[in-house]
């Protein structure tokens, strides 16, 4: 493992008199004095990001900050427990930043046998200044270490060079090494907008460019002084409401997954204890559109990273909070595309695996190639008509399938087989809302004789709205049953739009558009009424009346390319539904009496 290069301090010896004649002195009686390396490692794992200078790289604060521009510094204290703390070596070190391991080391002669008690922060620093003090005033000519407060009139937000660590052990000299990890007095807190990528292109660069104040609630504690001897933070002294209210302008972050990180800080917390913070963030979206955002009583705790997360910008704004153990949390959570709430999945089937009903697996944009076999009561969200799922879908009871595009193959992607259906709906409450069902036009198993529908079910109590369904598909839906089915707001391009082998006056059909390029029975809505029916209208159930007249009067009819409808001539026809062996609206062919025309 390389070790990093650091640049010891020439003046040093004269600011703080950097020396061991007090151990040297102890050793007169005998003991036995020797040259320990003292060995000084930050985290190992420290990969917690909001930005990243470098592609790849999700590190935290010291691996975010510019290395043009920051150094880290080392102090060191080694004090003499049996003379009242008394500090008797002290040294600060800086060093580049660099990616990799973090790690120096010192120099002490120490008496073998003899407890004493290391005391290291490391903290960033300006690279112009790199022994002087940035953010952490740790200058205190009687406390030293004792004393580190946060500087009031430099404080900010959204600033990766707050990051800081500390260490504070008893050691017994053993040999000629000791080795300390460092860990942060400090708990993170950040705030990651996961519905950015539905902000319009035009008032996206508004947001990051004008994204606003950021700044802690009046009601929120801020504590600013720390003492790295005894690992507490000084509850006396926290920051005054004139500086954590000031407005931070400052820029907010586009991540690559299409969500936005709009704050973060690092805050002294208690050793044992959460601390609660509030902040608000202030955005605008456009000119005319500036909108404010507040958190209160979110927990924190040391050495721990706690991200808030969900959507903002969404008529809908569910927050997740969640803290890391580990303080090891990726930059957005994780980066895979399925999600259940905030845990990740490799794909659907493991997600449907964990899911409980209630819950709703996320997509994001992608192509997901595998069969979809839904729970009752899981659901699932896509991210638009990019998240295209190709496999054969099954939907059980109480689900919604809603904002992605079926892209179906024809065959099972598990076994091989053939199925004539994208979607089988099989129990009652399910729900498709916005979803495109299409056959890609090279790849697919279907030939001219198969004749495929997109969706089957064989219950009724189905929702179909705000969807697409278009050729080569023959039929758009297939229902076995009529019954509390409503089918609202959809385009049918060229096709069946659907049939249904049992007739229902709860059926409801309203608001869809019906597209055709000519006359064919196959183009037209099929329903099977009971089998009585004659050519006298008059002898005809009401409830089949009205859905008949509902279907042609309450939706748009037109044929490919036209804007005007489609006409009554030879070989055309206009709003034609086929009821049996009878067709309503086809010329010529109407049954006697029938007044929906």
């Amino acid at each position: 493992m390389k070790k990093k290069s650091f640049l010891i301090l020439a003046s040093l010896a004269a600011l703080w008199s950097c020396n061991n004649e007090d151990a040297l002195e102890n050793a007169a009686g005998g003991n036995q004095v020797v040259r320990v390396s003292v060995a000084a490692q930050l985290p190992p794992s420290s990969a917690v990001g909001t930005y990243a200078l470098n592609a790849g790289s999700q590190n935290s604060g010291i691996d975010n900050v510019d290395p043009n521009t920051y150094m880290l510094r080392y102090q060191l204290e080694i004090r003499d427990v049996t003379d009242g703390d008394k500090v008797i070596y002290k040294e600060k070190l800086v060093q580049g930043i660099a990616a990799g391991t973090k790690q120096t080391s010192f120099t002490a002669d120490l008496i073998k046998g003899k407890e004493y008690r290391f005391v290291l922060w490391a903290d960033i620093t300006l690279k112009t200044a790199p022994q002087a003090d940035h953010f952490y005033k740790t200058s205190d000519a009687v406390l030293g270490l004792g004393n580190i407060e946060l500087d009031a009139d430099k404080f900010t937000v959204n600033d990766e060079a707050k990051d800081a660590f500390f260490v504070s052990e008893l050691k017994t000299v053993s040999g000629t090494s000791i080795g300390l990890t460092l860990q942060r007095p400090l708990g993170k807190i950040r705030f990651i907008a996961t519905d950015y990528k539905l902000v319009s292109a035009k008032d996206k660069p508004s947001v990051i460019s004008l994204s606003g104040a950021r700044y802690y609630s009046t009601n929120t504690t801020v504590y600013t002084r720390f003492n790295a001897v005894t690992g507490d933070v000084d509850k006396t002294a926290a920051l005054a409401t004139a500086a954590k209210t000031k407005a931070v302008i400052n820029t907010a972050v586009a991540n690559s997954d299409g969500t936005l990180t709009m704050f973060w800080d690092y805050a002294f917390a208690p050793k044992a204890e959460q601390v609660r913070l509030g902040f608000t963030v202030d955005y605008t979206l456009s000119a005319k559109c500036s909108k404010s955002y507040t958190q209160d009583a979110i927990l924190i705790e040391r050495n721990k990273l706690t991200t808030v997360r969900g959507s903002v910008f969404s008529v809908s704004q569910k927050i997740d909070v969640t803290i890391d153990d580990d303080f090891t949390g990726a930059l957005t959570a994780d980066n895979q595309k399925i999600h259940i709430g905030q845990t990740p999945y490799a794909d659907i089937a493991t997600a449907m695996t964990a899911a409980q009903a209630g819950e709703t697996i996320e997509l994001l944009e992608g192509v997901y190639a595998e069969d979809v076999t839904l729970k009752a009561g899981v659901s699932i969200q896509g991210a638009g008509k990019l998240s295209v799922i190709t496999g054969y879908i099954k939907a059980a009871s109480n689900s919604t399938l809603k904002d992605f595009t079926s892209s179906y193959m024809g065959k099972t992607l598990s076994t091989g087989t053939s199925t004539r259906t994208a979607l089988a709906v099989s129990g009652t409450g399910v729900t498709v809302d916005n979803v495109i069902f299409e056959i890609p036009a090279t790849g697919h198993s279907f030939t001219g004789g198969t004749k495929p529908e997109a969706i089957v079910t064989t219950t009724g109590g189905f929702i179909f709205k705000n969807s697409v369904i278009s050729e080569p598909y023959w039929k758009g839906i297939y229902l076995n049953t009529g019954q509390n089915v409503q089918i609202l707001n959809n385009r049918f391009n060229n096709i069946n739009p659907f049939s249904t082998d049992v007739f229902d006056a709860s059926m409801t059909v309203t608001g869809n558009t019906f597209i055709r390029s000519g006359f064919y029975d196959t183009r037209m809505p099929h329903i099977t009424a009971p089998t009585a029916l004659t050519n006298d209208v008059a002898n005809w159930p009401a409830g089949l009346k009205e859905l008949v007249g509902q279907i042609k009067e309450s939706n748009t009819w037109t044929e490919s390319g036209s804007s005007t409808g489609i006409g009554a001539s030879a070989g055309h026809y206009s709003k034609a539904v086929k009821i049996n062996s009878f067709y309503v609206g086809k010329p010529g062919l109407d049954p006697a009496g029938w007044i929906f025309k």
